[in-house]
């Protein structure tokens, strides 16, 4: 709140002076974020089995509802369609590796940014977490943390018996904060 009645105060000055103020906006971006759940599917080509291959990943993801605090124009996230080709196996299913991470909103802008990403099975869910921070786009600056989990999938069993082609019904949260 000081931000802002600084910011205030100083158009408020210059206006009063027969100036133009321009006040920054990064002070209101930083304190911006937006809270996303939706679903997510992904489908693999050709399914990922025993043997090192080259396979490509198509992951859906729909968002049903956002929650957006101070981020301006910005009130939802946009259903995306995202393909990767990668050397897969039931070997490096699991673990944690870097990949580029955006997100498309409602306004046609899109937030970018390196995400470490992190793929555990816990118990009979698959959980796959990206966090990182945006280095473009709006909520420059700002974390977010992506998290998707199929429930009842067994991703290393699967693969080990015929391949893993595809996880379904996954639950998104998106969660963009600032640091």
């Amino acid at each position: 709140m000081r931000v802002r009645r600084i910011s205030a105060a100083l158009a408020a000055a210059a206006l009063l002076a027969g100036g133009v103020a321009l006040v920054p906006t990064a002070a209101y971006a930083s304190l911006s974020s937006i809270t996303c759940v939706g679903t997510s599917e992904v489908a693999y080509s050709p399914p990922i089995t025993p043997a090192l291959q080259l396979v490509t990943a198509t992951v859906d993801a729909d968002y049903s509802a956002c929650v957006a605090v101070l981020s301006g124009a910005i009130t939802s996230a946009t259903s995306t369609s995202v393909t990767s080709t990668s050397q897969r196996s039931c070997a490096n299913i699991l673990g944690v590796f870097t990949a580029a991470f955006s997100i498309p909103w409602n306004t046609g802008q899109v937030s970018a940014g390196p995400a470490t990403v992190t793929t555990t099975q816990l118990a009979s869910a698959l959980q796959v977490v990206s966090a990182g921070t945006f280095a473009s786009g709006p909520f420059t600056g700002n974390t977010f943390v992506y998290t998707v989990t199929y429930a009842n999938v067994d991703a290393v069993t699967e693969c080990q018996n015929g391949g893993l082609s595809s996880l379904d019904n996954g639950r998104v949260l998106l969660q963009v904060t600032p640091l």
